[in-house]
């Protein structure tokens, strides 16, 4: 929905993974750059430009998540609010998708060389229980808190739409704020905002994450990989029951899964290339019934992480290769199951490397890679992207300084600036490449 009211929905499917050859790169980097150099972007007065009365909307907004935290694919009442608070910007009737997701289209009326941006903030709190009782918005829900920041994100996603309204008489181009839902479980939120169409007829993205290991007061902005991809699998390991007393009448189900365990390493450090960074992990071992039975039956569950498109794949076909060898090695089946999750976030340079220097211009000097994995890689891996962490050198997980937060906020409100344009001088328009974004790969 645009900021009048009117739909502007899309509707459609939009490819999670599209491929290029590599000479039609330089075609959109040259108009991604020929946009982004008409623009006259003053980076220093982008928090000047902000409503009076702002500060305190986003705070208020962050206070009353935090306070109110619902877990993934639960979050209807913060959908609520969020649009309440959309509602008395006088953005009516928000796109809805996901159930509990909403996004809002702020369209330019000014001239000059429009670019479609889509800024991403998440919503969903975890499973955690609120450890500080001193807070006066601390998690009134047992069980439940925002401990990863996304209170921060969604209030900072709030402060770009009131930053975009305000300049939107002298910009040109839309900005797509999109709330999203369901980062941590299935059906993953991320995945319906490409599959639904969502990002399509836009430039390009850009999404934030607070962090609290880097410095106060800094940021990392990566081109390339900037998080791993993370995907599950498991494994069912088929054995022959027996008594201890008589092992050889059996068949040891968890005598496989053990072998399974420690070769399953050896992917990592004898056929990955360093440069991957990719990670295998059992979080789960499940087998067993009595202590005098040999075991006929276990389950491993496990993730795979990797920044590399190619491991990725080739990570899925050994692992299954060596569960199934393992197993017949020890007179055993073994069944393998893989459940694909996010993609890795991977940043399109042009938009990295402006970006750089810009939010450096509000937050000082960089900080290093993140190594978690991010649910926003869904979008990476459909369109340009620059995504990018910041952090007030708390526990997250606890609380975030409010004036951290400000910070936060003006360095997405620059985005809304650098690619929305202030004061945008004429030029032609870009429109929407045709040319697919091909991913990089480490």
């Amino acid at each position: 929905m645009t900021a009048s009211g009117s739909a502007t929905g899309h509707h459609g499917k939009a490819s999670l993974l599209q491929t290029a050859k590599p000479s039609a790169c330089p075609t959109y980097r040259d108009r991604i750059m020929k946009t982004i150099d008409s623009s006259v972007v003053d980076l220093q007065g982008a928090v000047g430009h902000l409503p009076p009365g702002s500060e305190e909307k986003i705070l208020a907004l962050r206070h009353h998540l935090h306070a109110n935290p619902e877990l993934s694919n639960q979050g209807y009442a913060t959908q609520k609010k969020i649009a309440e608070m959309l509602t008395f910007e006088g953005i009516h009737d928000p796109g809805i998708f996901h159930a509990t997701g909403l996004y809002v289209d702020i369209v330019g009326e000014g001239n000059g060389t429009p670019l479609k941006v889509v800024v991403r903030g998440d919503i969903d709190a975890l499973p955690v229980e609120e450890a500080r009782s001193d807070l006066p918005f601390r998690s009134r829900h047992p069980g439940k808190m925002h401990a990863r920041g996304r209170d921060a994100h969604a209030s900072a996603a709030f402060g770009v739409v009131l930053a975009a309204l305000a300049q939107r008489k002298h910009s040109a181009g839309t900005v797509r704020v999109v709330f999203q839902p369901a980062e941590e479980a299935e059906p993953l939120g991320g995945r319906t905002v490409a599959g639904q169409g969502l990002l399509e007829g836009f430039d390009c993205a850009v999404g934030m994450h607070v962090n609290p290991e880097i410095q106060s007061g800094t940021f990392s902005v990566l081109v390339g990989p900037v998080t791993k991809s993370s995907d599950e699998f498991r494994v069912i390991f088929k054995g022959k029951r027996s008594h201890c007393a008589w092992p050889e009448l059996g068949v040891d189900a968890i005598a496989i899964a053990c072998a399974f365990v420690n070769e399953a390493q050896k992917l990592i450090s004898r056929e990955s290339h360093v440069d991957e960074a990719s990670v295998i992990s059992i979080g789960q071992f499940q087998g067993g019934e009595a202590t005098n039975i040999v075991c006929d039956r276990g389950v491993i569950d496990g993730t795979r992480r990797t920044r590399s498109l190619d491991a990725r794949r080739n990570l899925c076909r050994r692992l299954e290769e060596l569960a199934r060898h393992i197993a017949l090695m020890h007179r055993g089946e073994a069944g393998f199951q893989l459940t694909a999750g996010e993609p890795a976030v991977v940043n399109y340079p042009i938009v990295s490397q402006y970006a750089t220097p810009a939010i450096g211009g509000f937050l000082g000097k960089g900080a290093g890679p993140d190594e978690t994995s991010r649910e926003s890689g869904m979008i990476s891996a459909s369109m340009p992207r620059s995504y990018h962490q910041s952090t007030s050198g708390l526990d997250v997980t606890t609380r975030i300084s409010e004036t951290s937060l400000m910070f936060t906020h003006p360095s997405l409100a620059f985005r809304i600036r650098m690619f929305y344009g202030q004061r945008a001088q004429p030029g032609p328009s870009l429109g929407h490449s045709s040319v697919p974004y091909r991913k990089m790969e480490s």
